[in-house]
């Protein structure tokens, strides 16, 4: 009986090796990088890209407002004060982001008539920008250029542009 026994034992431990044989434990590393989320809005002293009012050109012309709401006429004549747009960033305190503007044309609609001029040249003062260290802001502005044909309509005309901005 005492060799039944041990048969059996050593049969036993043969069958237990190859299940502690194929463990195997490997700690792996998890890592997160938590951020405060970038907030952009528009600055309520200068909300909108207002070229102002510009009179109908005898041949193509071109109103250019800067980032910072300087105007440069080409063929073409202001009767008032136009305005670049302004954004207030928020986000990490002293990261830096970058800001993307349209690299294309942009067409605004005439209220009235339905027909469209374009907006193109899109620039900003800043194309990248260091958050505040102690608030976690900034502002920037954006220009564009707006080309006027002697065929465009009297009319008011409008439209959207997108505006991004990202963590670098």
């Amino acid at each position: 009986m005492k060799t039944k026994v041990i048969i059996l034992s050593a049969f036993m431990a043969v069958l237990a090796i190859p299940a502690t044989m194929a463990q195997s434990l490997v700690n792996t590393p998890a890592t997160v990088t938590l951020g405060t989320p970038l907030t952009l809005t528009l600055q309520p002293s200068s909300p909108n890209l207002n070229f102002g009012n510009l009179n109908i050109p005898t041949s193509q012309g071109t109103c250019v407002l800067s980032p910072t709401g300087v105007p440069t006429y080409n063929n073409v004549v202001g009767t008032s004060t136009p305005n670049s747009v302004s954004f207030i960033v928020t986000g990490g305190a002293s990261k830096t982001i970058a800001i993307t503007v349209p690299s294309g044309t942009v067409a605004l609609t005439g209220a009235q008539t339905g027909t469209t001029i374009n907006l193109s040249d899109f620039q900003t003062n800043l194309p990248t920008l260091t958050l505040d260290a102690i608030t976690g802001s900034a502002t920037f502005g954006v220009g564009a250029t707006l080309t006027l044909n002697p065929t465009d309509k009297d009319d008011t005309y409008t439209g959207t542009f997108p505006v991004s901005v990202a963590y670098n």
